[in-house]
């Protein structure tokens, strides 16, 4: 049954989102004065990216925790660009407890076109919630791989009161190997008990691949046997074989890093975005 979801008629259920990080692995050398420059840059490839085949635009906000507040300004003085583009968009923090806080609920107060935010976790649930409440937003409930722990947050949340079409939810995973074992069994696992009426893990599924892919070693060089191929192909076919993976999975969102994954799902799955 999942198979038949995933892979004939029924599989432009799902969205794929292109994602834009705010510091590139290019830009390691930031500091105060360059910073300028770099979110000019941001803006640009946002820009050059609307035409880009995908359902949404995952704009990754990326800032150094030392030098957070500094870079916290300049996401509020861009305030009007962000609400300007004309694409979905997912809004996502820096993946820190605490400074993850302030940035989301930013987001969730002042950017105006509904939007998705990612994440709040265990950790941070209680802060964030609140603001998404008030807001016409959706957020992502992320947790480990663990389908109890994916549930008990969706019910805290709903117990603080968000509506259940605000829940987006994330189970974490692999870019690859047991990791990405492990991902797949479980959003699996979660779809057919959402399938068997359980209500509270019936919630569309969100998957971040292209940032697990990314984590790979093996993606980050080019200093290996030459039968591993060249790096720029190996990179593709990478995070096209995972970003296919997690769609038989049943993830109803699929948020990939390169364009040639984005050219190749929308080519050989016939999707058709928004």
């Amino acid at each position: 049954m999942l198979f038949d979801i995933a892979f004939t008629k029924k599989a432009k259920d799902f969205k794929i989102a292109y994602e834009i990080p705010l510091f590139t692995k290019k830009e390691t050398n930031i500091s105060e004065e360059n910073f300028d420059e770099i979110f000019e840059n941001f803006k640009f490839r946002i820009i050059n990216a609307i035409d880009i085949k995908s359902s949404f635009l995952a704009l990754k906000f990326n800032l150094s925790v030392k030098d957070f507040e500094k870079q916290f300004k300049y996401i509020q003085k861009s305030i009007d660009f962000l609400n300007s583009i004309d694409k979905p968009l997912i809004l996502c923090g820096m993946n820190n407890d605490k400074l993850d806080v302030k940035l989301l609920n930013y987001f969730s107060s002042n950017i105006k076109k509904p939007s998705i935010i990612a994440f709040a976790q265990e950790s941070n649930y209680r802060e964030i919630i609140p603001s998404i409440i008030k807001s016409e937003h959706k957020i992502v409930l992320r947790t480990p791989i663990d389908i109890n722990l994916a549930k008990e947050l969706n019910i805290l949340s709903l117990d603080m009161g968000l509506k259940n079409d605000k829940i987006i939810i994330d189970t974490d995973t692999g870019g690859l190997g047991y990791g990405l074992d492990y991902g797949y069994s479980m959003m699996e696992k979660i779809r057919i008990e959402a399938l068997k009426g359980d209500k509270m893990l019936d919630f569309p599924i969100i998957s971040f691949i292209g940032e697990e892919v990314f984590k790979a070693k093996e993606l980050k060089t080019n200093n290996y046997n030459e039968n591993w191929g060249q790096l720029d192909k190996r990179i593709d076919l990478w995070e096209i074989a995972a970003a296919s993976s997690i769609i038989a999975a049943n993830a109803n969102i699929i948020v990939v890093c390169n364009q040639n994954t984005v050219k190749t799902l929308n080519e050989v799955l016939k999707i058709e975005c928004n």
